[in-house]
Formats: C-alpha cells, sequence, structure tokens
C-alpha cells in the first residue's frame, strides 16, 4: 500500500502506451506491421513480441489510452494475486497466509513492481506458475496441461523457452507429455493470430528475432551477458568499449556461455522438484540473450519454491519478504529521481544484503546465504538506473550497470550449489 500511494506502481505510460496499445489497435483493425531492424537508440523501444500477444490484448484497444492503461494495471495485480494463490496450492497445510504473505511479498518485490503498469512479464509469471503446479504430480492430463500454459507463455514473450529446455534438460518425467502440450498451445495461438492479422507478421518477427541491430543489444537498459558484451567489445552508439570485435564473435561467445550452463544442468541433474523448477528458470533468466529487469519476476517464483519447499521456510520466507519491503518503503521514500536519493538507496541495499545474508549463513549455510545476498540486490528498485545513462557512457559506467546481472551470477550459482546438495537440504512437499 505504501508503494502504491507513492505512484510508482501506478497505471502511466511506457512500453504498454508506447508497443502493446499500437499493436493492439493494429491487431484489432487486421493487420501487425513490425518496426525491422536495423535500429537507432531513438526507436528500440518498439513492439517485439510474438504476433499473438498483440492479439490477445487486441480487445484493449477497444478503450481509450488511459482506460487501456488502467484496465492493464489492474489486470498486471491480479496476474500477481492468482501467482501467489497457485503457489499457496502448492502447500496446502497453510493455504491462506501462504497466499498472503507470497502476494505482499511479490507486490514489494522490485521487478514486479516496476512490470506492473507496462510489462508482459506478469502475464507469463502466473502462466509458468500454473505449469509448475500442474507437474506437481506426474499424471499425463495435467503435465500436457503443463506444456499448455508454458507454450502460451512463449506465444506472449519467447525467453520462457529457455527455462522450458532447461527442465528437459534436467530429464524430469513426462518430458513428452509436457512437450506434447507446448507445441499444441503453440500450434493452436500462432492458428489464432493468423487467423486474426495474416502470416505476414510472422516472418517479420522472424526477421526481428533473428537479426542482429547493436543499437537494441547495446542498449543500457538491459544487462544480459550479451548485452553487457556488447558494450565493451563492439562498435555501438552508447560506449566506446574496449575493444571493437564483430557481433557474431560476440554472439558466438554468449551462445558458448550459455550451453556451459546447460552442461551444467545436465550433469547435476536436480532430483527434486522444486529445485529442478528453481534451476530453470535461473537458467532461463541467466541465458536470456536480452534482459531487463522485469524478466527478474520469476526470480520471486525461485524465492518461493527454495524457502516454502526447504527445511527452513519459516526464518528464510521472513529475510526475503522483509529485506523486498525495506527495500520497497527505501525506494518509494528517498527521492528516486535523484543521484543523491539513488546512491543513498544503494548504500542501504547492500548493507542490508550483508545483513541478510550472514543471518542466512548462520540458519542454513553458505548456498542459502548467497542466494539471500542475490535476492536482496536484485530486490533494490535503483539499481537498474545504474546503466542508464545519457551516452555516451564510459567503461566504468557500463561495469556499474553489469551489478543486476552479477546478482543473476550469484543466485544461479546458489542454486547450483543448492542442486549438488539436494539430498540432504530441500525435501518435496508431499
Amino acid at each position: 500500500m505504501v508503494a502504491l500511494s507513492h505512484g510508482t506502481l501506478r497505471p502511466g505510460a511506457g512500453d504498454f502506451v508506447r508497443d502493446f496499445y499500437p499493436a493492439a489497435r493494429q491487431a484489432l483493425h487486421g493487420y501487425l506491421h513490425y518496426k525491422l531492424p536495423p535500429y537507432t537508440p531513438a526507436d528500440v523501444n518498439v513492439f517485439r513480441y510474438p504476433p499473438f500477444a498483440a492479439v490477445l490484448f487486441a480487445p484493449l484497444a477497444l478503450f481509450s489510452v488511459h482506460t487501456a492503461a488502467t484496465l492493464w494495471w489492474v489486470a498486471a495485480i491480479v496476474m500477481v494475486a492468482v501467482t501467489a494463490l497457485i503457489v499457496s496450492r502448492l502447500f496446502p497445510a497453510h493455504r491462506g497466509v501462504v497466499s498472503g504473505v507470497l502476494f505482499l511479498g511479490m507486490m514489494a518485490f522490485a521487478p514486479i513492481g516496476d512490470s506492473l503498469r507496462d510489462k508482459a512479464d506478469l502475464y507469463v509469471l502466473a502462466l509458468v506458475a500454473g505449469a509448475i503446479w500442474a507437474t506437481r504430480v506426474s499424471v499425463p492430463w495435467r503435465l500436457v496441461c503443463a506444456g499448455a500454459l508454458i507454450g502460451v507463455a512463449i506465444a506472449i514473450k519467447v525467453y520462457p523457452v529457455l527455462a522450458l529446455i532447461a527442465y528437459f534438460v534436467a530429464r524430469p518425467p513426462g518430458i513428452r507429455w509436457i512437450a506434447t502440450g507446448c507445441v499444441g498451445a503453440l500450434i493452436v495461438t500462432s492458428a489464432i493470430a493468423a487467423a486474426v492479422v495474416g502470416l505476414h507478421p510472422f516472418h517479420e518477427f522472424a526477421t526481428l528475432a533473428t537479426t542482429s541491430s547493436p543499437a537494441l543489444t547495446a542498449t543500457t537498459y538491459a544487462f544480459s551477458a550479451l548485452n553487457i558484451a556488447a558494450r565493451l567489445f563492439t562498435a555501438n552508439p552508447y560506449a566506446p568499449g574496449i575493444a571493437h570485435l564483430a557481433t557474431h564473435a560476440v554472439d558466438a561467445a554468449f551462445a558458448v556461455y550459455a550451453l556451459a550452463v546447460f552442461v551444467c544442468v545436465y550433469v547435476l541433474h536436480p532430483q527434486r522438484w522444486a529445485l529442478r523448477w528453481s534451476v530453470a528458470l535461473a537458467v532461463g533468466v541467466a541465458c536470456s540473450p536480452f534482459l531487463e529487469d522485469a524478466y527478474l519476476a520469476s526470480f520471486a517464483l525461485v524465492a518461493a519454491l527454495l524457502f516454502l519447499d526447504g527445511r527452513y521456510p519459516r526464518d528464510l520466507a521472513v529475510v526475503f519478504i522483509g529485506v523486498a519491503v525495506c527495500f520497497t518503503l527505501v525506494a518509494q521514500s528517498g527521492s528516486a529521481g535523484t543521484a543523491r536519493g539513488s546512491d543513498i538507496t544503494d548504500v542501504i541495499s547492500v548493507l542490508l544484503a550483508v545483513l541478510a545474508a550472514t543471518y542466512a549463513w548462520r540458519k542454513t549455510g553458505a548456498a542459502v546465504a548467497a542466494f539471500t545476498g542475490g535476492m536482496a540486490l536484485l530486490v533494490s528498485s535503483s539499481l537498474p538506473g545504474l546503466s542508464v545513462r545519457t551516452p555516451p557512457i564510459s567503461t566504468v559506467h557500463v561495469i556499474e550497470g553489469s551489478v543486476l546481472f552479477w546478482a543473476v551470477l550469484v543466485v544461479l550459482a546458489s542454486v547450483f550449489m543448492l542442486a549438488r546438495g539436494s539430498k540432504s537440504a530441500i525435501r518435496t512437499p508431499r
């Protein structure tokens, strides 16, 4: 409520007004046109989602842009509530308390709060949560439903396919049923989109997805391994960099990095249900070629699965949600737009991260301590702004802006450590 009253989480402009609403209006009139690469820094914020996303949100174009933005915002909050309710069904002993605590903690989690007014990631989050719940019991029809939910999520925003691949690499039971549901959902959603806007948008989207553009890959508001490497090692309009390598060389290096992560998943072969999904979600984020703070919303599911399915759910849940609420209050009350307010928030963020990690270390050991510290850094609302500077930016600024990616790697490494010792650290709920 404090966050809502300060205005950051209220409906507004951003990607919805700039990208989704125009695409929805086009779909409402039976066509869809993508702005294709190459891009310039002035036009990187364009609609880059699959055609089904435009068709899905087309009914919003029946309203004025202000009314549509408000409806989007309300629906996003509903998606967070649905996610909390779905996760709470995995722990029926205290379902009411768990769902309420999860909803408050998720609303305080900065990547979710920042996504409410203009990002599609919360719709994806609810669909993925539903898939996780459906795989809790290895019954064919439930696994098909899980695959279908993941398929719809991919049809809205492509990056969940990475988590699905990582989940398959972990070799869970019933892979063929999940794959069947996913392929079926993709066929159905594609047919619906084609019936509404035709086949040409699919060709344009494929061109967009497979064409590299330095202005987009190196943009300062993204912080994946590929985004950081593009700013440091390629000729781009944002930073001078320390080398000017060919974009294909940087892309190849990123592919090697992602392959190495997937190999680690295969070698670890996590046996526990909660860890298998936690690893998949963490890998999906860490291996995304384009990473914004909204993509980190899935880490709320990772935290819920590990904390509620572990041996110390009460202590760790209190740590995560307490830190999330503290960061939100600090970000909302500390002159968020000023450099001084950002510096103060960063200092407090680091201090709370250290305190949370120390507490977790005393309770559960190195892996969960590192995980809690990484989550604490991710919760900070001010950290994404470190790299969003007026070009040209220096190499030092590029490295400073990489802090969220290093936090992602900390969480990924921690989940790997937990998976390695899963026999004694995590138990699957009955």
